[in-house]
């Protein structure tokens, strides 16, 4: 593999000026996607790095979102964070490899599933911790109809795509999930229109 390989598709940067800068952005996998974004607004172009500090966010058309933001009040610099799905009541997020809720725009919640070591019958047993069960059942409790389906949630991307998006259903809230072109949304997610998203 090499290091130096590129990978450039239609997507743009969204500025602190809140225009939105159409182009060709580097497609990367792994955590440096997190960390920065390679831009350049023609294909033969020079590029540019962006870092969280430098501009609200970065996507690709049909693709990827990632919005510059701290994940904790007491962090001291932003980070990228993918936007699973921006919803007017809840809205999914990605950091490497942690999830994370925001409910009405109060905070990002983290959903971990560690393990955990315990006593069973006098032996050292190591178990999950479905602490996402837990968070998630504090968010959503409101909604009568997928309290069930939070009990057999699964800590993962399309399970966590399917109950964010029934919750603003629930609340009659418009919502975007930003990959629902990929095989494996496109069965289970309806995109409704309302939020103001970069193409």
């Amino acid at each position: 593999l090499s290091y130096g390989q590129t990978d450039f598709r239609h997507g743009s940067v969204i500025t602190h000026g809140n225009d939105t800068v159409r182009g060709f952005v580097d497609f990367r996998q792994g955590t440096a996607s997190y960390r920065s974004c390679d831009f350049r607004q023609a294909e033969d172009a020079q590029s540019t790095t962006y870092y969280p500090d430098d501009i609200i966010g970065y996507g690709f058309l049909n693709d990827k979102y990632f919005q510059s933001r701290k994940i904790d009040s007491n962090d001291s610099k932003p980070v990228f964070m993918e936007v699973v799905v921006k919803g007017g009541a809840a809205s999914l997020y990605r950091h490497e490899h942690t999830y994370f809720v925001e409910k009405d725009h109060q905070g990002l919640h983290a959903l971990r599933d560690e393990s955990e070591i315990t006593y069973v019958n006098g032996r050292l047993v190591s178990r999950k911790s479905n602490e996402f069960i837990g968070i998630s059942n504090m968010l959503f409790f409101d909604c009568i109809e997928i309290r069930k389906d939070i009990q057999r949630l699964q800590l993962s991307e399309r399970k966590l795509t399917d109950l964010v998006e029934a919750y603003n259903k629930c609340r009659n809230e418009p919502s975007t999930t930003f990959k629902a072109s990929k095989p494996w949304l496109k069965t289970s997610v309806t995109i409704a229109a309302g939020v103001n998203a970069p193409a």
